[in-house]
C-alpha cells in the first residue's frame, strides 16, 4: 500500500490532522455552550468536519489529486480522494486502528481490495484502482474527570471483505502528525474565510451566540 501514496501526500495527511484539531479547538475557545454536557456530544463531530476541511485546504494545492463530494443515498455525504493510484475517503473513529462503522458503500469498494482464495472466483472482483480509507480521531487522557491532555491519532488502511469490513494492511501516520503538530503555524484561523463559514454551519451567525 506505502507504493501507492507519495511522502507528499503522507506529509499532507498529517498537516490535514493536527490542523483539524487547531481548528476545532477555536470552535472550542469561541462558543462556550459546547462545553455544556450535551455540547460535548458535538465534538467529534465537529473535529470530523474541521479534519476534513483542513484535508481539502492542504490537498488542493497537489495537481495529482482529485477532491470532491459524493452522494451515499439522499441524506448523506462523504469526501472523496482521488489519485491516478487510489480511491480514499475519511472517517473519523474513536479507537487507532479501528474500522469504521459499517457502510454499504464501503463494502462495495473493499470488495476491490479482497484477496479471493480461488482462482476463478477472481473474475467476480470489481475493477479499478485500490480503495483506502483514512481514519483519524483523538484520544482524551482523564484525571478524575477533567481532560488533562489529548492525543491525536490517523492510520491510512486498506479494508477488506464484507460486513463487517476488516483492514488487509493498514500505514500508521503517528510520526507526520508529531511532525506537523510541532510546526509553529501562522495560519489566523479565525480570519479563514473557509473556516469562517464552517463556523457559520455549526454555530449561526456569530451576532446570535453569546460566547462571553
Amino acid at each position: 500500500m506505502e507504493k501507492e501514496i507519495t511522502q507528499e501526500l503522507l506529509f499532507a495527511y498529517g498537516r490535514a490532522i493536527a490542523q483539524g484539531k487547531k481548528y476545532r479547538d477555536t470552535l472550542l475557545r469561541d462558543y462556550q455552550a459546547l462545553d455544556s454536557y450535551t455540547g460535548k456530544f458535538l465534538r467529534s463531530q465537529i473535529l470530523h468536519a474541521c479534519t476534513d476541511y483542513s484535508i481539502i485546504r492542504q490537498l488542493r494545492t497537489i495537481p495529482y489529486v482529485k477532491i470532491k463530494e459524493e452522494q451515499n443515498g439522499r441524506n448523506y455525504s462523504f469526501l472523496q480522494i482521488e489519485t491516478d493510484n487510489f480511491y480514499m475517503t475519511t472517517s473519523y473513529v474513536r479507537r487507532f486502528t479501528m474500522v469504521p462503522r459499517h457502510a454499504h458503500f464501503r463494502c462495495v469498494r473493499a470488495m476491490s481490495n479482497q484477496p479471493f482464495l480461488f482462482h476463478e472466483l477472481e473474475e467476480q472482483r470489481p475493477k479499478g484502482k485500490p480503495y483506502l480509507i483514512l481514519i483519524h480521531g483523538l484520544v482524551e487522557k482523564k484525571r478524575e474527570g477533567e481532560v488533562i491532555y489529548e492525543e491525536l491519532f490517523g492510520g491510512i488502511g486498506m479494508p477488506c471483505g464484507d460486513a463487517p469490513i476488516h483492514w488487509n494492511e493498514f500505514l500508521p501516520l503517528t510520526d507526520y502528525i508529531d511532525f506537523a503538530s510541532n510546526i509553529p503555524e501562522e495560519t489566523v484561523y479565525e480570519l479563514d474565510p473557509g473556516f469562517l463559514k464552517l463556523k457559520k454551519n455549526f454555530m449561526g451567525d456569530d451576532d446570535n451566540n453569546d460566547s462571553a
